[in-house]
């Protein structure tokens, strides 16, 4: 997906997307992330479709084995559902689900067969992009609960003792991710001037530190198995361009076959799951770790056309 018809978060896409349809449907995926045991994926597909005259856009939260087969659909038919999270045991998935008609939308959390399903935020606000500690024991998302614009809070794996992690109300803070120790929180700030900058906070929300330096527009960050985090930017003026770095923003390098707006290395280090297209059509891949071994998972006869 392209930077210019990449946005923040799935729920401003569902307002913004109209614009670009054309008279086909639109099939193009938001999200993916590996099993703790790097044999499943989890992801959100995004379908824009003519219904009675009219478009309309569904996002559904899906689980597949690691080569493309066995696609379930998880969630409720009334829901918008994106942004996926699966616990340290891979038993269970947080996603974000928003009401298609208010945009308000709340974390939910499901066994991997999506029985099970329990709602762990209250209230009228967008709370989305969650993501469950290494320990299994809170899970960190963005609410716009307390401000406009989305602010980063965590909550226990029940949806108690709430502590809000950032401060800031004239940013807002996206895609946070724990670090493998679940000490630090990964995610990218927007102040709306196509600069986005990723940053890591103590899992306290204190000790705030920006590790790309106000270079480039700098989105989705996630931690690889061994620490670095992989992310997605045009520093050098390639938009699409992905790169690894240490966790204290030091020793960025390039994966140079790549170019995608989203890509998470598996928990072996030895493959990485990618998001590749533009509207209205993407897919999500797979490779070794030096673009060897492709294969595609979606799209494929039988599957999420």
């Amino acid at each position: 997906m392209s930077a210019k018809i990449k946005i923040s978060v799935a729920i401003a896409l569902i307002l913004t997307v109209g614009a670009y349809v054309s008279a086909q449907d639109a099939v193009f995926f938001q999200d993916v992330e590996w099993s703790p045991d790097g044999s499943h994926l989890a992801f959100s597909r995004l379908r824009m479709e003519t219904v009675d005259g009219k478009r309309k856009m569904t996002a559904d939260v899906w689980i597949a084995k690691a080569d493309g087969t066995d696609q379930t659909k998880i969630g409720t038919p009334e829901l918008n559902e994106f942004f996926v999270s699966w616990s340290p045991d891979g038993d269970r998935i947080a996603y974000g689900g928003a009401d298609p008609e208010t945009r308000n939308g709340d974390v939910y959390l499901s066994k991997a067969d999506g029985t099970g399903t329990k709602k762990l935020t209250v209230g009228s606000a967008r709370n989305s992009q969650p993501a469950i500690s290494p320990d299994g024991k809170r899970i960190v998302f963005a609410s716009t609960r307390d401000a406009e614009k989305y602010q980063l809070y965590s909550m226990d794996l029940h949806g108690g003792n709430l502590k809000r992690l950032t401060q800031d109300d004239t940013i807002a803070h996206y895609n946070p991710k724990w670090s493998p120790d679940g000490k630090r929180i990964v995610f990218y700030s927007e102040k709306g001037d196509d600069k986005d900058q990723i940053w890591t906070i103590a899992a306290d929300g204190s000790d705030a530190r920006l590790l790309t330096k106000g270079v480039g527009h700098n989105i989705f960050p996630g931690y690889a198995p061994n620490g670095r985090i992989i992310f997605c930017s045009d520093r050098d003026g390639d938009k699409g361009a992905v790169y690894t770095m240490k966790p204290d923003g030091s020793d960025i390098k390039r994966i140079p076959w790549l170019k995608t707006s989203w890509a998470r290395i598996s928990p072996d280090g030895k493959r990485i799951a990618w998001i590749e297209g533009g509207f209205p059509r993407s897919d999500i891949y797979v490779a070794d770790l030096d673009g060897r071994n492709r294969l595609k998972i979606t799209g494929e006869p039988g599957g999420m056309n």
